[in-house]
């Protein structure tokens, strides 16, 4: 469950506090800031607002903030990827909608085959990311789970550029295959092209 919460961080040296909306999720915790500035009069000894004006702005911010989460599925979101999700413009793409029009135009074309298996990927993708309105905006993540060895539960994680983990799964939809499978292959790939120009490993017994 997240939780949101009204805070002010450390001072300027014009004497104002920055406003922050706490993002609490699990263990982990990150900050949103917003617009709005208190003055020393306007916080207690604990640091806690007491500025109607910027409490009932905060308080609607987090209301909001709030019904979006409540219409996506979180479970496996990370802090940061919770902030992201909150800090996106309105004038995000839905990527679940372009894929269902995509799939729509490949059976009025006759594609029927290819328009199942993009389906099939689709709805892969959408319970992997726990929502079926995956936004163009969520595929952004700095991190990527492949899960391996599913008697085990254990996770392979891959911290690359945000731009090769869409590629990785605009390949994986476009050959109806798990991110997984591509990374794979793109790992055999390339360990293959350097045994071929450099000789191959020979790996100690285990």
């Amino acid at each position: 469950m997240t939780t949101l919460r009204v805070c002010v961080q450390k001072q300027r040296s014009d004497g104002y506090y920055p406003v922050y909306i706490r993002v609490i999720y699990g263990r982990q915790s990150g900050f949103i800031k917003t617009d709005k500035m208190v003055d020393r009069k306007s916080i207690t000894k604990t640091r806690e607002i007491r500025d109607n004006m910027v409490l009932k702005y905060c308080t609607e911010l987090i209301s909001e903030y709030n019904n979006k989460l409540n219409k996506q599925g979180t479970s496996q979101w990370s802090v940061k990827e919770i902030i992201s999700f909150q800090t996106t413009e309105q004038s995000d793409v839905s990527f679940s909608e372009y894929a269902r029009l995509h799939i729509k135009r490949m059976i009025n074309s006759g594609h029927n085959r290819n328009a199942k298996n993009y389906r099939l990927a689709v709805a892969s993708l959408e319970q992997y990311m726990g929502t079926n309105k995956i936004m163009f905006s969520y595929l952004d993540t700095v991190s990527l789970s492949v899960p391996s060895l599913r008697h085990t539960q254990r996770n392979s994680i891959f911290i690359v550029d945000t731009d090769q983990i869409r590629k990785v799964k605009y390949i994986s939809l476009v050959e109806s295959s798990l991110p997984k499978e591509v990374i794979s292959n793109a790992l055999t790939t390339y360990i293959e092209t350097w045994e071929t120009k450099n000789g191959k490993i020979r790996l100690p017994k285990k």
